[in-house]
């Protein structure tokens, strides 16, 4: 069965909805508990790597492993290296979109891979950030079914 959601992947905040088949739509809360999600990536030396709340609160302690606004970046060829691996705009936003998916998949009782994405881009994005994006959401294991420019997404939300 396939579960559609939809996902503003955001500068600076990531937010995803769901629709039931009865009409209600549904804000999907963060594994934190709240409804936006700081699209913030921390990566640690041992290897771990957080999203969201607890990589925002990184910032003050260890600024220089925390990417923020890599939205800013998509489709563009801005490599990044932490701890010796590298990344890419898309990667990273790769992983903002796992953790998003892993909260809705967690919230809505299914796998991740039951789901299927609408997710919103700027409407200046060109055809090359459309691709990172796109990308990006592949990155996450992510079924991206359509990208849609903000402005519209807030037309149907209307």
């Amino acid at each position: 069965m396939t579960i559609p959601i939809g996902i503003d992947l955001g500068t600076t905040y990531s937010c995803v909805m769901h629709i039931t088949n009865e009409g209600t739509d549904t804000v999907i809360e963060s594994a934190d508990g709240k409804e936006l999600t700081p699209s913030v990536v921390y990566f640690g030396e041992n290897g771990d790597v957080v999203v969201g709340e607890r990589a925002k609160a990184r910032l003050t302690e260890d600024a220089e492993n925390v990417v923020v606004g890599i939205k800013r970046q998509m489709g563009k060829g801005f490599p990044l290296e932490y701890h010796g691996n590298g990344y890419t705009p898309e990667g990273v936003s790769g992983i903002i979109l796992r953790r998003l998916a892993q909260d809705a998949a967690e919230q809505l009782s299914v796998g991740v891979d039951d789901l299927a994405a609408v997710v919103t881009v700027p409407a200046y994005f060109g055809v090359g950030e459309r691709e990172a994006t796109f990308a990006a959401a592949n990155i996450a294991g992510l079924r991206c079914l359509e990208l849609i420019p903000e402005p519209v997404a807030a037309a149907y939300a209307y």
